[in-house]
């Protein structure tokens, strides 16, 4: 999946998870985790799919919050396991999911190739569901709050820019341009908000420091 779909999948399946659990939702760390395994992008020498995408690396790594708090954890693990699970295992190929036990590529029997009408309707339909989601639950307007956590999506901003300026793993197809740009400029103004706020704290914080010399 590009982008756009992992973010509406782990999102979606993040949300239906915390109703269930009656747990509230972190936005941004939601979506970071939901493109999290691309991190793989990043890192020279690394495989696409390899050892990032892993299920048992994503299982060893919750396991501990699991066990303390289980309802608290599960929809975050839930938006990091879906984006190998559901979003790579059925396209191009799959993953190496049960990395390092095995090195397999393991994948979905009847591979849907990533860009393909199918696959990219596959996408739109869950990027209504997220806008849906998102706009109904208020979700919207708690993203454009200037909070701390919004620089989160310092890594989902560089995972949507990418596949646009590197063509990495393919052209983007037309159909999901548009929610690409959405789905950026969400980020961006979020992003922007948080960072103004941290210099308006910044500001204030020197202000009274200057005060307090000057007072001595």
């Amino acid at each position: 999946m590009f982008a756009v779909g992992h973010i509406a999948l782990g999102y979606v399946t993040g949300k239906i998870i915390s109703k269930a659990t009656d747990q509230s939702l972190n936005i941004p760390a939601i979506w970071t985790l939901s493109l999290l395994p691309d991190i793989d992008f990043l890192i020279p020498g690394l495989q696409h799919r390899g050892p990032t995408h892993s299920i048992i690396v994503t299982i060893l790594i919750f396991a501990p919050f699991l066990l303390i708090k289980p309802r608290r954890t599960a929809p975050y693990f839930a938006a990091l396991a879906t984006h190998s699970l559901i979003g790579d295992y059925i396209t191009n190929g799959g993953t190496k999911l049960f990395w390092p036990v095995s090195s397999e590529w393991i994948k979905y029997e009847k591979t849907i190739m990533l860009g393909s009408a199918f696959e990219t309707h596959i996408e739109l339909a869950l990027f209504a569901a997220f806008i849906v989601i998102l706009i109904l639950s208020k979700d919207l307007n708690r993203l454009f709050k200037s909070e701390m956590n919004n620089n989160l999506l310092f890594i989902p901003l560089c995972t949507v820019i990418l596949p646009s300026i590197f063509k990495y793993p393919v052209n983007i197809p037309n159909m999901l341009i548009i929610p690409h740009l959405l789905l950026l400029s969400m980020i961006a103004l979020s992003l922007s908000m948080s960072l103004i706020q941290i210099l308006i704290t910044f500001n204030k914080r020197s202000l009274n420091a200057l005060n307090i010399d000057n007072r001595r």
